[in-house]
């Protein structure tokens, strides 16, 4: 009873602190220490009593296991913050829980990992101090096993260092507050006081103390000499750990030279480091140290001789490399081979110590695909003393370690897990590099990357779904991870046929630069194989080169020469044999297609150089912007940490919208999800996209082209990233890839390119919008297109008395797109295809429906206006087509049949087919057929998806479906639901027009 209260009053004060030192407006430090000193003579622990500290560390190898937690909380009350909020270590993920209650569970009655490996720390302190050996090995395998010899020669070493109970307390106080900087609200804190953000928690603790010492109650009582000690060690910036198992680069070795001629401060450190680290196990047991093993200890002591360099003179490069060649001669691998040293610094991470374990690293890395292995030798290879910035991912051996754990842990053979775990930090270190872009200093560029380290012993395979993304901190980044977000083409019309798409003369524009000219190219080659005429294909590329030619040059001016003649200032005809500087790719389908090179100097001439190309061709009826990617569904403000759309997509999107001429405009994105962002679904939704897939004939042109071209990852100079991916999705190669880009281009230190791309099914697809709609889904303010009339036009329409004016006019004469919906007739405007008007249709015999001026002005200040237009000789109809009445409810329960007969063929909705399924027609074969369909309002603000198949609709279903329409809901029934899961193929129902096909 006395143990159970004592534990409440000790989470009372813990409590009572952090609620104290969190506060928005805190409380004097002096109110907490009095709050503190206050609990704490109730329990026992004593305010500046340094005399029962110095007891304990004199007892310490005399206590019992058990009796020592209970004994630090008393005496060291900073430890109690480490069963807070911390961001624990990620080490051991995997391992399965203690069999024995650990100090955690038994003091407070729940898992506080950080608190547990203090705790096993110190009793590995107490171990070595007491010379138990067999308790310190107890839980290690045969294998691995700390010597006698090597443990004799650490307690030698410590009981040097540590030679009374002033030093042991101090040590003991060293790793009380060694991970304060793991604590969330500490971090807060030091932020708010000092300014100070980093991902390195032994930075923060340093700020912390130097700011103010009385943030660590256990800290203030040591003497000034331990004090100075343990500030020297953090002042070092260096940690031990990260430096013998390959964690760091050369530049972390910096501060360890002023370390290395202070022999006191530099042994108490060392020694700190080693106890610290033979306690990571310890929130999975304290029965004895996992991590303590001869492996370790042997690194350990490789290291710090390595370090003794220092103090002769040697630079942090040459000791690094001492280091790395020292592991190279136990592994039996060639430090002079970047593959080899690679192997080396991967093979300390893992905790190997035989050669035969590190030759299966070796292997592993070269299976692996060519430019995963590309960006680890570039980056693993670097010292930050030299040669610019080295990347340090904090955790590196975590990740490794747990993805080995975990993939053995569920029976997967280690060259899957080796793989997995390199390509995790192959991905890491090339965001780092994109990142340091521009930057011109050496040094050390750290990624806090626990996140990725948990989800490593955790499910490692999930790595492959997961997107990579940098969130600066201070002078380094923390790793952020979210899941994917796939496109689901099935959510969206389908666009059954390239034919379907309205006009003969259709004219094709690749904003993005690069190699959207290659992919616009190609799907003007399949609108051609479908009937259409392609005038032109435009390549819309910047004034500078961004891109590195095949010199490695970028921000060159852009050039095209051998061209087939400049039509206007920055418009140049391609021909086969053109060039130009930067990577010059359009002459590639010159020779199938009538190509164009449009320089956008960024000087409002973008609509003229457009106009200009259309004039040449003597006019079009369609224009098609293409994006290769998906960046040009980023909105024009960030979105979860994203980027926006690209300044050309943007600026190019916007010209087509300046155009002073009439010519519809659609969007096309092919390839999606290669740059897009995670609402790239809503975002389509929103700006009612229709998918295209193509077909086995569709590929293998699109596959042929860039196999003749030299654009399938053949060619050093011919290449593209979505082309690529394109390429990949249309082969079936799904998953994580490392796409074939060069080599030289991926490890640029200017313009480094990210190869890695999780190829999902809808990169094969083609995303078609109308351009008002893609931009108006973007947050993009889209002036309405005026139409321009003359004057007698104007007049003309101002003073009809019929609607067949209107007809005349807009349909016969200046040729607007129109369609029967039901009893209606919708033109639509040329240029903006969400402006309609509407008028019903005239029986053959019968008189047109008249207009009164009124109502004739209305309209002419509509059509000025860009607004639409119902005239009101269809209104009351055209508002009951949008409606169910009751009437026609209970006509349809009777014939539930004519449901789609009456929403399409009476009232004029529109019909878009949006999933097919199998069924079969008797007995021959099986088909694809029509299943889920969207049913559209006339007035396109309500919608209807349902699946059709061979149940019949029950009247609960048809009462569901006035009750959405008339109350203007879009409505995805339950059924259609069912029938858009991707592994729903068959058409249910019974069909009784057919059997089976046997």
């Amino acid at each position: 009873m006395k143990a159970l209260s004592l534990k409440l009053a000790i989470l009372l004060l813990v409590s009572l602190v952090f609620t104290l030192n969190t506060m928005a407006v805190e409380p004097p430090t002096s109110s907490v220490n009095r709050c503190v000193t206050w609990l704490a003579r109730g329990l026992g622990i004593s305010k500046g009593a340094t005399s029962s500290r110095l007891k304990l560390a004199k007892e310490l190898i005399t206590l019992r296991d058990d009796e020592i937690p209970l004994r630090i909380v008393q005496e060291y009350p900073d430890v109690m913050a480490l069963t807070g909020d911390v961001d624990a270590s990620p080490f051991g993920i995997t391992m399965a829980h203690p069999e024995k209650p650990l100090a955690s569970e038994k003091l407070f009655g729940k898992s506080a990992p950080e608190f547990d490996r203090t705790i096993a720390g110190i009793l590995v302190l107490k171990w070595i101090l007491a010379g138990n050996y067999e308790k310190l090995i107890s839980v290690q395998k045969p294998e691995v096993k700390l010597t006698r010899e090597t443990f004799n020669k650490i307690q030698a070493y410590v009981k040097r260092v540590l030679p009374n109970e002033q030093a042991v307390d101090a040590m003991i106080t060293s790793m009380v507050i060694n991970d304060l900087g793991k604590i969330k609200a500490f971090v807060e804190k030091t932020k708010r006081e000092t300014g100070i953000e980093d991902v390195d928690h032994d930075n923060i603790l340093l700020a912390a103390l130097k700011k103010n010492p009385t943030v660590s109650p256990a800290y203030v009582k040591l003497l000034p000499k331990f004090q100075q000690i343990i500030m020297r060690g953090l002042e070092a910036k260096f940690n031990l750990g990260q430096f013998v198992q390959s964690e760091n680069v050369a530049a972390s070795l910096d501060g360890m030279k002023s370390l290395v001629n202070d022999q006191q401060s530099l042994d108490f450190y060392l020694i700190h480091a080693l106890v610290d680290i033979a306690g990571v196990g310890g929130h999975k047991t304290q029965e004895g140290s996992l991590l303590l093993t001869e492996p370790l200890a042997q690194s350990f002591n490789t290291g710090i001789e390595a370090l003794k360099g220092l103090a002769k003179g040697r630079s942090t490069k040459q000791v690094y490399e001492d280091f790395v060649a020292a592991k190279g001669r136990i592994f039996a691998l060639n430090p002079s081979d970047r593959l080899e040293r690679t192997a080396i610094r991967l093979s300390t991470m893992l905790g190997y110590s035989r050669p035969g374990d590190a030759r299966e690293v070796v292997e592993a890395l070269r299976s692996l695909q060519p430019n995963t292995l590309a960006v680890l030798l570039a980056e693993m290879n670097l010292s930050g003393v030299d040669d610019g910035t080295a990347t340090l991912i904090y955790y590196a051996p975590a990740i490794v370690s747990n993805v080995r754990a975990a993939i053995e842990k569920s029976g997967g053979h280690l060259r899957e897990a080796l793989n997995i775990g390199f390509t995790t930090l192959a991905r890491i270190y090339q965001k780092a590099r994109t990142r340091q872009v521009g930057e011109s200093r050496s040094g050390v560029y750290t990624v806090f990357a626990k996140d990725a380290a948990d989800t490593a012993g955790l499910d490692p395979r999930s790595f492959e779904k997961k997107d990579f993304e940098l969130e600066k901190v201070g002078d380094g980044a923390k790793l952020v991870m979210s899941d994917l977000k796939p496109i689901v083409a099935e959510e969206f019309g389908k666009l059954s046929r390239l034919s379907d798409i309205p006009g003969q003369k259709i004219g094709v524009i690749g904003i993005g630069g690069g190699s959207d000219g290659v992919q616009a190219a190609l799907l003007a080659q399949l609108l051609a194989k479908n009937n259409k005429q392609v005038p032109f294909v435009i390549s819309v590329r910047t004034a500078k080169t961004a891109s590195q030619s095949a010199t490695g040059e970028v921000g060159e001016d852009r050039t095209v020469v051998n061209h087939g003649g400049e039509i206007f200032p920055g418009v140049f005809i391609v021909l086969p044999h053109s060039s130009g500087k930067g990577r010059f790719l359009e002459n590639l389908p010159a020779s199938d297609l009538p190509m164009f090179i449009v320089i956008d100097r960024q000087d409002g001439a973008l609509p003229n150089q457009i106009k200009a190309v259309c004039e040449h061709v003597k006019g079009i009826d369609r224009i098609i912007a293409v994006d290769t990617g998906g960046d040009a569904l980023y909105p024009t403000t960030n979105v979860e940490n994203s980027r926006a759309t690209p300044d050309q997509d943007l600026r190019v999107l916007n010209a087509l919208t300046q155009l002073d001429f009439h010519v519809p405009i659609m969007t096309a994105i092919i390839a999606a999800e290669v740059d897009s962002p995670a609402n790239a679904q809503s975002i389509l939704a929103a700006a009612k996209a229709m998918y295209y897939q193509p077909t086995a004939d569709d590929a293998l042109h699109i596959l042929s082209k860039y196999k003749t071209w030299h654009m399938d990852g053949t060619s050093d100079s011919r290449f593209g990233k979505t082309a690529l991916a394109w390429q990949y999705a249309l082969t079936n190669q799904i998953g994580l890839q490392a796409l074939p880009i060069p080599a030289r281009n991926v490890t640029d230190r200017k313009n480094p390119w990210d190869p890695f791309v999780s190829i999902a099914p809808s990169m094969k697809d083609i995303f078609f919008m109308d351009l008002g709609l893609h931009l108006k889904a973007l947050g993009v303010a889209v002036q309405k297109t005026r139409v321009v009339l003359s004057d007698r036009q104007y007049s003309q329409l101002a003073a009809m008395t019929y609607v067949n004016e209107v007809e005349n006019l807009l349909i016969y004469n200046l040729k607007w797109p129109h369609q029967r919906a039901g009893q209606f007739i919708v033109i639509t405007h040329p240029s903006d295809e969400t402006q309609k008007f509407v008028y019903k249709a005239t029986p053959p015999g019968m008189s047109f429906a008249s207009v009164t001026p009124e109502e004739a002005a209305a309209f002419v200040s509509a059509l000025k206006d860009g607004n639409g237009f119902v005239f009101h000789s269809a209104r009351d109809l055209f508002e009951k087509s949008n409606k169910i009445s009751g009437e026609e409810l209970t006509k349809l329960k009777a014939e539930p049949w004519k449901f789609r007969r009456m929403l399409v063929q009476e009232k004029g909705w529109t019909d878009d087919v949006i999933k097919t399924g199998l069924t079969y027609e008797y007995g021959d074969a099986w088909y694809q057929a029509p299943w889920v369909h969207k049913f559209t309002s006339p007035d396109g603000k309500v919608s209807l998806t349902e699946a059709i198949d061979f149940d019949e609709v029950s009247p609960a279903e048809l009462e569901a479906y006035q009750r959405a329409i008339n109350s203007g809901i879009t409505l995805v029934t339950k059924r259609a639901e069912a029938a858009l899961d991707p592994s729903q193929t068959h058409i249910p129902g019974e069909n009784p027009r057919s059997k089976p096909p046997r």
